[in-house]
């Protein structure tokens, strides 16, 4: 679940990623990273150059990274990456 915010400064627009879920049965499968993918080309298609997601829970934070995503120093939480 995500949602395109739209900024009065910068890049016009944004993405923010609320949450990605998998079900148990499905985890380690590929499937989240596939999903993640199918998110980064549909931003890129819109034009939309970054995304950024609040991860608090260290397996979120591994995942996130994973897949390109960076920690930002001053939120501690807040983790973004650029799919352009």
């Amino acid at each position: 679940m995500c949602l395109v915010q739209r900024r009065r400064y910068g890049a016009a627009r944004q993405v923010m990623l609320y949450e990605i879920g998998v079900r148990r049965a499905w985890r380690r499968h590929g499937v989240d990273r596939a999903l993640m993918e199918a998110l980064h080309q549909q931003i890129r298609a819109e034009g939309i150059e970054e995304v950024w997601v609040l991860a608090d829970k260290p397996g979120a934070q591994a995942f996130y990274a994973a897949c390109g995503y960076q920690t930002d120093e001053l939120q501690g939480v807040m983790m973004s990456a650029s799919v352009s």
